[in-house]
């Protein structure tokens, strides 16, 4: 890079990359040491917990070495620019703008697998549910559990390709605002988006976040209203650890809101 802009963006960026690669380096056999754990030493009564625990491991898995190991973009925000740094920089921008893509998938997969948890912890405690009066069958159940697998990651997927604008779009934009990236930046490993298609996901984004919300909302009161009505029929052991989950679940939870980098503009 021989551009002082792209050097100072680049520099920047440098703590944070290295924080990224050391935490990578930490959590992928960590990952892979809570998935056997899961497997294997998940107690006998949580038989049917403990799928769901390792539905939410392997889609933290596969965000974390396609985001940090892949991709490990850089964001040249004011061009709205990935400039990636992971090992995927070799591969190509059609490739890396589907390893994007996917990435955005297995993110919100994981968010899903969340929620199945936490609906789960309820349902444990509630059993019967009713909507309008109507007892929900297992039928009621398959249906929304493909919805919640389906709709919310597939449809944010599929805006998310609709973003990608291509080089001759990305060459006339820097032409325009930043002449100064043209000849550093190398456009093989470098992602462009649409201002506008970009605005279409976030408004996507935020349709499924809002019901996201609420419906966390609503199991963990459901989930705490049950402690307390069934807490004297609870043996201390199996009330910790009723509670215990829940934490685990609202950590996770609330990893799930957006952290932001400053970088400079």
């Amino acid at each position: 890079m021989s551009s002082d802009v792209v050097e100072e963006y680049y520099s920047s960026f440098l703590y944070v990359r290295r924080i990224i690669l050391i935490n990578t380096a930490f959590s992928v056999p960590l990952n892979f040491l809570t998935m056997y754990l899961i497997l294997f030493k998940t107690p006998k009564h949580l038989k049917t917990y403990k799928y769901l625990l390792l539905n939410i491991s392997v889609w933290a898995f596969l965000t974390d070495i396609l985001l940090h190991v892949f991709l490990l973009p850089l964001p040249l925000i004011d061009v709205l620019v990935l400039y990636i740094t992971g090992v995927g920089k070799r591969f190509g921008t059609t490739i890396l703008f589907s390893i994007v893509v996917t990435t955005v998938y297995c993110m919100i997969q994981y968010v899903a697998a969340l929620q199945f948890a936490l609906f789960y912890r309820y349902w444990a405690l509630k059993r019967h549910f009713k909507i309008c009066g109507k007892l929900m069958t297992k039928w009621h159940y398959i249906v929304g559990t493909l919805f919640v697998v389906i709709a919310p990651a597939g449809s944010i997927a599929f805006v998310t390709t609709s973003t990608h604008a291509s080089k001759d779009e990305l060459r006339s934009r820097l032409l325009e605002h930043h002449e100064e990236l043209l000849a550093p930046l190398e456009f093989q490993r470098t992602l462009g988006f649409d201002q506008e298609r970009l605005y279409a996901l976030c408004l996507t984004v935020l349709l499924w976040t809002v019901p996201w919300i609420i419906a966390v909302f609503l199991c963990i009161r459901g989930i705490m209203g049950h402690f307390k009505e069934y807490k004297s029929n609870l043996s201390d052991a199996t009330y910790r650890l009723h509670v215990q989950l829940l934490i685990a679940l609202a950590i996770q939870v609330s990893k799930q809101v957006p952290s932001r980098w400053r970088y400079p503009q």
